[in-house]
C-alpha cells in the first residue's frame, strides 16, 4: 500500500493508508534469531518486515519465528512445534 500520489505527496507529506490493520508476520530461518532479541547484525529479515508494515500503516504487529531450521533435527522440531503453538494461540485472536 504505498502508492505514488497517495501515500507521498508534496502538498501532504507522507501519510499511511493502513491505518488500523493487524498482522502477523511468520519467519523462517536457518539461523537461531530470535524475536525478542536486539536485532542481530546478520538478521536483515524482521527488522526489514516490522519497517515495511509500520511504514505503510500496520503498527500492530504479531510474529511467529520458526527457528532455526538448519541445526540437529530435535532443535528443528522443537522450533516448528512452538511456532505452531503460537499460530494456534494467535488465530484465536485474529
Amino acid at each position: 500500500m504505498a502508492r505514488r500520489a497517495r501515500s507521498l505527496t508534496p502538498l501532504h507529506g507522507y501519510r499511511s493508508l493502513l491505518t488500523g490493520k493487524e498482522a502477523v508476520l511468520i519467519y523462517s530461518s536457518g539461523g537461531a534469531y530470535g524475536i525478542a532479541q536486539p536485532a542481530d547484525a546478520a538478521d536483515f529479515q524482521k527488522p526489514y518486515m516490522r519497517h515495511w508494515l509500520s511504514f505503510i500503516g500496520i503498527r500492530d504487529v504479531e510474529e511467529i519465528n520458526v527457528a532455526p531450521t538448519l541445526a540437529d533435527p530435535v532443535v528443528v522440531a522443537e522450533a516448528r512445534k512452538d511456532a505452531r503453538a503460537r499460530g494456534v494461540s494467535l488465530a484465536q485472536c485474529f
